[in-house]
């Protein structure tokens, strides 16, 4: 996963076929688990939201990293004044 650092340029997400991927995946996840597909969409938007706070986490770590690499530089120059 891309943090601010190293990350990957964002990919068109709505287009029919990604849709299309994704709504014959839900329908699967429901036939395997013998659920309904709403119950398999909510699942999968469960899924979805914990991946997202996966990303958000690695994203502020490399803003973390952004920084300190900015506080040693301004402390450097302040050495060397």
């Amino acid at each position: 996963m891309g943090t601010l650092k190293n990350q990957d340029p964002r990919q068109d997400n709505l287009t029919t076929d990604v849709l299309l991927g994704h709504g014959n995946k839900i329908k699967k996840v429901a036939e395997k688990l013998d659920i309904s597909f709403n119950e398999a969409l909510n699942l999968y938007q469960v899924v979805a939201k914990i991946n997202d706070y996966d990303v958000k986490d690695e994203q502020l770590a490399g803003f973390g990293e952004i920084l300190e690499d900015t506080n040693a530089s301004i402390r450097e120059i302040a050495r060397e004044l």
